[in-house]
């Protein structure tokens, strides 16, 4: 071979190796690494209590990300819709908050945070919050699904007098009431609620209406009225 040729060539390699080497510095220091133990947390001052005596306050516990922390996004009742929603500085979106239970029942509670990322991490609590209070009527349910409102009292069955949110309804310890389903004749749709999902779109019971309910264990239902 030419020693020219040979030369230029041994240059070429040269100059594409130092490109790669290069390109893949420049590639490493904007590389931004997602940290996989960032995870929302926190723990409330007290999880059982009576309805005289139910604001609760919640310490954020949030570990790893990208700080500095940007938002954190509380849903107390896992309705689907933030209760609160802290931005600004770190010490704000971390600060401790409180919130006020003015129904009986058992809650769920829901905290989504952002870091500077942004990356998002989710963490909900079930069964966490426990308020003691006025309710009824109750129902021993059967495990599965069974129909739960009637137009008339029997077979075991309560009967509303007035309407009851889906939210406020609580079984006992033990079980978790995955759904309620209402059968829209009108449409023909069936309309649900699902404990945590804001994509329900059944909201309350209504007297005079039939209802499927769908729990995982036996147990007794408790129904605000």
């Amino acid at each position: 071979m030419n020693k020219a040729i040979e030369w230029h060539t041994r240059v070429m390699y040269l100059l594409v190796a130092l490109a790669l080497v290069a390109g893949l510095a420049v590639m490493q220091g904007n590389q931004v690494a997602a940290d996989p133990f960032f995870k929302a947390g926190f723990v409330a001052d007290k999880t059982d209590m009576s309805l005289d005596d139910a604001t609760v306050t919640f310490t954020n516990l949030t570990t790893g990300g990208k700080h500095p922390y940007t938002k954190a996004e509380w849903d107390f009742n896992a309705d689907g819709v933030f209760d609160l929603t802290l931005t600004g500085s770190e010490a704000n979106v971390m600060k401790s908050v409180t919130y006020t239970y003015n129904k009986g029942g058992i809650y769920n509670v829901i905290l989504t945070m952002t870091d500077s990322t942004p990356s998002s991490s989710y963490v909900e609590r079930l069964n966490y919050i426990r308020v003691a209070g006025p309710c009824g009527p109750f129902w021993n349910c059967p495990i599965g699904g069974q129909t739960l409102i009637a137009p008339y009292p029997g077979a075991g069955r309560p009967f509303l007098s007035v309407a009851a949110p889906c939210s406020g309804i609580t079984v006992s310890e033990g079980a978790e009431l995955w759904g309620i389903y209402y059968l829209d004749e009108t449409t023909g749709t069936w309309l649900y609620y699902i404990p945590g999902f804001a994509s329900s779109t059944l909201a309350q019971l209504e007297p005079g209406k039939y209802y499927y309910v769908v729990v995982s264990a036996a147990c007794t239902l408790t129904i605000p009225q």
